[in-house]
């Protein structure tokens, strides 16, 4: 059985080379676990992802304005 931190190390090593860390790509990179297993860590590993996420540094930079008189 794999562990909650077993699936997020995976997860992370497969987002950190930009490829979407999907179930099927979170087992493979083990060499195996359960679906069910990988689905629960990875809803709370998605929940913390987005939780921690910046989406400012994901957005374009505007030119900072000057404020009203």
């Amino acid at each position: 059985m794999a562990t909650k931190e077993q699936i997020w190390t995976a997860a992370d090593a497969i987002s950190a080379e930009g490829s979407n860390p999907t179930l099927a790509a979170v087992r493979a990179h083990m060499g195996g676990g359960s679906y069910t297993d990988i689905s629960a860590a990875m809803q709370s590993w998605r929940a913390t992802q987005q939780a921690t996420w910046n989406w400012h540094d994901k957005k374009p930079r505007r030119r900072a304005r000057k404020p009203p008189l």
